[in-house]
């Protein structure tokens, strides 16, 4: 069997928790988004080279994971939205961080705290939408005045 890239399973019904393995294997892209999974995001969520993670219309528990931070510098688009209660607290580590990112969706979760200032300085960053969180602000990075490349949608906190 030929090495695959993508792992589509999308609208499949899947239910119950995530693989750790997952995020450890050689995939471009992983599309999980509206099944049932309901754990909470495994930490080795950092071991990705994936450029693209849809995650959304599940059922995760607890915070996204602080190792976002260290997935590979080729994730253009992570897309969590529906359940998470939490966001990471983001850390960088010499050579890696979110430099290619392109879009980052938090939109519809629980998210409280504020947006850190780490997030809105990823060079490439051009859509941030954290709207219908419980958010209590975001940094002076976050704004359309430091940020006039960047949309924002912050809609509903």
């Amino acid at each position: 069997m030929a090495a695959f890239k993508y792992l589509d399973l999308r609208y499949k019904d899947f239910e119950g928790p995530l693989l750790v393995e997952l995020f450890d294997k050689d995939l471009d892209a992983i599309f999980l988004n509206n099944n049932r999974f309901d754990s909470a995001i495994p930490d080795d969520i950092g071991n990705s080279p994936a450029s693209v993670l849809i995650l959304a219309k599940n059922r995760f528990v607890g915070c996204i994971p602080k190792s976002i931070g260290e997935t590979a510098v080729n994730l253009k688009e992570i897309l969590f939205f529906w359940g998470m209660t939490c966001p990471a607290a983001y850390r960088r580590r010499s050579g890696s961080s979110l430099i290619s990112l392109e879009e980052l969706d938090l939109a519809d979760n629980v998210l409280t705290r504020v947006v850190p200032a780490e997030i809105c300085a990823s060079p490439k960053l051009a859509n941030l939408n954290f709207s219908f969180n419980y958010l209590k602000g975001e940094a002076l990075e976050c704004s359309a005045a430091a940020r006039p490349d960047m949309v924002f949608d912050d809609n509903g906190n």
